[in-house]
């Protein structure tokens, strides 16, 4: 006889995951009985995967938290959608498909947000990004919010495994773009829109 009712033991895990993906490990470890309620959907997608985000580690194809990552993606967690459309494009290159699963995780954090500006213009979407990297700037408080974000960002795709290959090398549009204006920005912080997402393009290209 079942000591706990199916929907409340899930209820349960909800709100034991929602402090913490790792809690949920001894009870993925108590049997299959348990593990098969916490890979439910309603426990998965209420999981903080927060850690994914600022470890990139996590996400490693070696990482023995990936198979957990991905039950999570399989059942459209928006965070484990986030850091897995990131990791395949910055390691596999550009696609569609991933593209698509970045734009819609993209209102996840700012962290998301320029993530896939970035990559729209590591892929040449130009115009796309210019539209993505504008929002951004305006939701950021000021620009050192900006560069911190930018910063977290840039250290989540190293610690992924980014290995410098080139993956979009065929793809990022330098012409269209345009080199850097031709205003003076005396500091960084003076930066204008067209330049920080060309410096930073540049940079992510080259690690990637």
């Amino acid at each position: 006889m079942e000591l706990i009712p199916p929907p409340i033991l899930a209820n349960i895990l909800s709100q034991i995951g929602e402090q913490g993906f790792r809690l949920l490990g001894p009870f993925i470890a108590a049997g299959p009985t348990m593990k098969e309620t916490v890979y439910l959907r309603e426990v998965l997608v209420k999981a903080d995967l927060s850690e994914f985000i600022y470890n990139g580690e996590l996400v490693s194809e070696t990482s023995m938290f990936k198979p957990f990552l991905m039950k999570c993606y399989e059942k459209g967690k928006i965070t484990a959608l986030f850091v897995e459309s990131l990791q395949r494009l910055t390691q596999d290159g550009p696609s569609q498909d991933t593209l698509d699963m970045l734009a819609e995780s993209s209102t996840l954090t700012l962290n998301a947000h320029f993530a896939f500006g970035m990559m729209l213009l590591c892929c040449g979407a130009v115009e796309e990004d210019s539209y993505v990297v504008e929002a951004f700037l305006e939701k950021v408080t000021d620009l050192i919010e900006g560069f911190l974000t930018v910063d977290q960002v840039e250290l989540q795709i190293k610690s992924m495994g980014a290995s410098g290959a080139g993956v979009f090398y065929r793809h990022f549009n330098l012409i269209q773009l345009g080199l850097i204006c031709k205003l003076v920005h005396p500091t960084s912080f003076d930066i204008c829109d067209h330049c920080f997402a060309f410096n930073y393009a540049v940079r992510f290209l080259n690690m990637c």
